[in-house]
């Protein structure tokens, strides 16, 4: 991993930037289509998150879709039924509801999140598609969406519940890439010596219990 990769930086919204905001979530308004940017994973941030054998970590696009995950995470996020996009899975997979212990705030963080990002990308052709199918498929989207714009919460201890390894407190943490734009870099760890460092270690062990795959639906389900 090359230094300078990794930032903490975001930019904040200004007020044309809330009003770009209101009219992107018109999902019906007349656009003239961009083709969509083609989102890769550098080979290196790859090879360093597959190395993480104990800390579950992933990496999303600009729109937060996800792009690479290690082993970990995928075991981690095994209970839900599609793997494409952290909004499509808060909003439109019903494991959200039992794997989080607070999906409110989880749908409130991840929103406002992508509300930054359209802000400076109004345009963008992957953000459209993606506000136009949840606000179509989820009311609870429509109503965090067509609200004032909120500053995006800082990340905390997430809770949840895992049906193989049960509750779960993990430090959530996201780190901006520097030589990528718009990718992040997201990180779940446990306190050393909890119980929660115990269930990661068990969730990924040789012997850990299969949890079979749900169907996935698919985007255009």
């Amino acid at each position: 991993m090359r230094p300078g990769d990794i930032d903490h930086r975001g930019r904040q919204p200004t007020d044309v930037d809330k009003r770009e905001l209101f009219h992107l979530a018109q999902p019906t308004a007349r656009r003239t289509k961009s083709p969509s940017r083609v989102e890769r994973v550098r080979p290196h941030l790859r090879q360093l998150i597959e190395s993480w054998t104990r800390t579950p970590a992933f990496i999303i696009g600009h729109a937060q879709d996800l792009l690479a995950a290690n082993a970990l995470a995928d075991a981690l996020y095994r209970d839900f039924a599609q793997h494409d996009n952290v909004l499509r899975m808060l909003f439109l997979d019903p494991a959200a509801k039992t794997f989080y212990r607070s999906p409110e705030r989880a749908r409130d963080r991840a929103v406002a999140d992508l509300q930054q990002t359209a802000a400076s990308a109004p345009e963008d052709p992957r953000i459209l598609e993606l506000v136009g199918e949840l606000s179509l498929r989820s009311g609870e989207f429509r109503s965090l969406w067509a609200r004032e714009y909120t500053r995006v919460p800082p990340y905390e201890v997430k809770q949840i519940h895992h049906s193989v390894v049960g509750d779960l407190e993990l430090r959530h943490e996201a780190l901006y890439i520097r030589s990528v734009p718009g990718q992040q870099l997201i990180i779940l760890q446990a306190e050393p010596g909890s119980a929660s460092a115990d269930g990661l270690a068990l969730l990924g062990s040789p012997s850990a219990p299969e949890v079979p795959h749900q169907q996935n639906p698919g985007r255009g389900a």
